[in-house]
C-alpha cells in the first residue's frame, strides 16, 4: 500500500468512525464495492440467508 493509499484510509476511517450510522454506511458501502468487484453476468452465487454476504440484500427488502 503506497502512502497516498495510506493517508485516504485514514481519512475514510476518520470520517466514517462519527457514528454508528457512518459505521453502517461504510459498511454499506464496502460491501457494495465487494460485489462489484467479485460479480459478473457470468456468477452464480448461492448465499445463506443467514450470512453476512447476504445481509444488506435481506435488509433491502424489508424496508
Amino acid at each position: 500500500m503506497g502512502n497516498a493509499d495510506a493517508v485516504a484510509t485514514k481519512i475514510y476511517a476518520a470520517a466514517y468512525d462519527r457514528s454508528a450510522a457512518s459505521r453502517a454506511f461504510y459498511e454499506f458501502l464496502k460491501t457494495m464495492e465487494t460485489y462489484q468487484n467479485t460479480l459478473d453476468a457470468e456468477t452464480s452465487l448461492i448465499l445463506s440467508t443467514d450470512g453476512e454476504f447476504y445481509k444488506f440484500i435481506k435488509e433491502s427488502q424489508s424496508r
